[in-house]
């Protein structure tokens, strides 16, 4: 595989993997568990397929800026991950919900930044 089509899957990743952590916010703040049970378990797995393509392309073309972008893209993974969990646990409280969603937010824009017009 070459490395421009190796760029477009991990960009197309990234974009599901978006739409549904969106689509698991919905459905767990909207109280259908199983629905957004079966859709974090799709999100994980598109976890892992960002991760490895990520890699992939970071051992391929390596820059100072894709390595600050991968970091970023980590810290951004954990962030949806912690925001997913806690919603379908219930156990995000006080300044933490806002916190983490300006955090989602920050990093979002600074990953879109860096992927398109730094790297």
């Amino acid at each position: 595989m070459n490395y421009t089509a190796m760029l477009h899957t991990h960009t197309l990743a990234w974009f599901l993997m978006l739409i549904l952590f969106i689509v698991t916010v919905i459905l767990l703040k909207s109280g259908k568990a199983k629905g957004g049970k079966i859709v974090q378990m799709t999100l994980r797995l598109f976890y892992i397929f960002v991760l490895v393509t990520g890699a992939t392309l970071l051992i391929w073309n390596f820059y100072w800026a894709t390595g600050v972008k991968a970091i970023l893209a980590v810290a951004l993974i954990f962030t949806m991950e912690q925001l997913s969990t806690g919603i379908k646990k219930d156990t995000l409280q006080g300044s933490r919900p806002m916190v983490l969603w300006t955090q989602f937010i920050i990093l979002v824009i600074i990953v879109i930044y860096f992927g398109y017009f730094v790297a």
